[in-house]
């Protein structure tokens, strides 16, 4: 049961991220006068180009909606943070709790 209430955890924050994300980005191309349409016409062209940096942008942004993309650096993330309070224990930093119960460094 743990494991589904987590689930249902991440699986509401990430529709939380998303809309957050997509509203952002509508909002960002009403500034610019951007269509939606036009974006995606920007986002095909970059993904045709092949290039590294065209790639990694367009990643980004599908990766952020994908939500086992989007686990997976939530992850991640999680266990850095975890290492980085293991490494700053034996610099003698400080350490304050976050909201989400772990650790974070004082002098981040």
């Amino acid at each position: 049961m743990v494991s589904e209430e987590h689930k249902l955890t991440y699986t509401q924050l990430h529709k939380e991220f998303s809309r957050s994300l997509e509203e952002s980005i509508d909002r960002w191309l009403h500034s610019k006068g951007i269509t939606e349409d036009a974006f995606g016409e920007m986002m095909q062209l970059a993904r045709r180009r092949g290039d590294a940096q065209s790639d990694e942008i367009v990643g980004v942004l599908l990766g952020m909606l994908d939500y086992q993309l989007w686990i997976v650096s939530i992850f991640a993330l999680k266990h850095s943070s975890q290492l980085d309070h293991v490494q700053d224990e034996g610099k003698g930093y400080p350490n304050k709790c976050d909201v989400s119960g772990g650790y974070t460094s004082v002098h981040d």
